[in-house]
Order: C-alpha cells, then structure tokens, then sequence
C-alpha cells in the first residue's frame, strides 16, 4: 500500500497559549510517536516524522484552526488518526478533525493567504472604535502603518497595512451598564498571508488612536486564495 497524507485541524487552547509554534509542532510530533501511527519519514542521516504545518501562530494566542499535514506509510481511517492522536496529545491541543486528502496537493504554506481572528480587547476604548475602524480601512494605499519588528539583524521598520484585508467591531462600544475593564470589547480581523510574510494583529491594532492594555488572540481559521470565513473547499477542512 502507498502513502497517505492525513490533513489535521488543530485547537490550541488556554492550557498552552504561551507555547511557541515549535513547541507545539514538537508537541504534535511526540504525540504521533505516542499513538504509534506509521508515520513516515524522511531520508538522509536523520530521518524525522514528514509532518509539515501552516502559519505559524503567535505566541499567547489560543486557535480553533491550526493546520497539519501528516504523511503516513499506509491507509487508516480518519476517525482513528483522530481518537489516537487525541489520546496522546496534552491538555489544550486537540485534533478537531482529521480528513485524507490526496498527496499531489501542495504544501499548506504554498496555499495559505488569509487568517481570521477574533480580538478581545481590554479596557473598553474611550473613543469612538466604530468610525476608528473605518478610518483604518478607509486609509489610502499612500498610508502606512509602520512597526518596528525585531529580526536575526536587529530591528527593522515594516509597513503592515497592506495586510489587513478585513476589520470589525462585533461587541457594544464600552460605557454601557454592562460593560466594565473585565469584559472590554471583541472585533473580528482578516489578515493577509503569504510568502512576503504576513501582520498580527496587535501590529494592525497599532493604526488605531487608542492602545489597549491587554489583548487576547484567538484565530478562527486560515484559508486559501479567494475563500474566506468558512468557505474553504472540503480537502482544506
């Protein structure tokens, strides 16, 4: 029998949000071992499980669509890739589904060009959030939203406008009765992804005129060309 490539959708929960996305691919790589699935792998000296993820996730963030793809020596049914995975894996990292999908099919970072995330924010802002948002997206082409990224020389100046591609608040403005320092406010955010690189989502924040004192990242999902919030083809799960 040939090789099989199991495609995975990962959550990565509370328990292990401050993991990095080496951690967590180590994670996942142990657990395969583990359950003892006929991974397969690759050649050379040091053969190592063919196990290959999408974007990486930032650390501190939670996820309920993190990506892998698992190469197996033989058939096995999806359902059992899944249970087994799951009873090795530690808390807070889950295989939300497991699908076979065919092995001509190129790499996930080769097709990944957009993650969705939802961003609470804390505390509620003082300003109107709703107009700031749409004076962020109205922003011309000629404006710029410059960070400062740390890289192997040093730091450097990056634009990261061009990849916010969507951004909306989806709770109240703060002020209400409700609404205190505990609660803050959720907006949902589309970013660009791809092999120039892509932004986060505190860098894209960084454009509107309030800085809030703490954020929590949870990405929805990420996606191929010109599919968007839950309409990616079957074999991207």
């Amino acid at each position: 029998m040939g090789e099989v490539r199991m495609r995975l959708r990962l959550a990565k929960g509370e328990e292990v949000r401050f993991l990095s996305h080496l951690e967590l691919s180590r994670a996942v790589e142990r657990a395969v071992r583990r359950a003892g699935l006929p991974v397969a792998l690759s050649e050379g000296f040091h053969p190592l499980p063919r196990i290959s993820f999408a974007s990486a996730l930032a650390v501190g963030a939670t996820s309920e669509g993190e990506y892998a793809d698992l190469i197996l020596r033989e058939e096995m049914a999806a359902e059992e890739v899944q249970e087994r995975l799951n009873r090795a894996l530690p808390p807070g990292i889950r295989v939300l589904k497991a699908q076979k999908v065919p092995l001509r099919l190129p790499a996930l970072t080769a097709v990944v060009r957009r993650a969705e995330y939802l961003v609470r924010l804390l505390p509620p802002p003082p300003v109107p959030l709703e107009q700031a948002v749409r004076d962020l997206l109205a922003l011309p082409e000629r404006e710029k939203i410059i960070v400062e990224r740390q890289g192997k020389k040093g730091p450097r100046l990056v634009d990261v406008r061009p990849f916010l591609q969507g951004l909306r608040v989806l709770s109240p403005m703060g002020g209400g009765p409700k609404e205190g320092p505990e609660e803050g406010l959720q907006v949902w955010m589309a970013i660009k992804v791809g092999p120039e690189g892509a932004g986060r989502p505190e860098e894209v924040l960084s454009g509107l005129p309030w800085r809030p004192v703490h954020l929590q990242v949870h990405r929805l999902g990420l996606y191929p060309e010109g599919r968007e919030g839950g309409e990616a083809p079957d074999y991207f799960i």
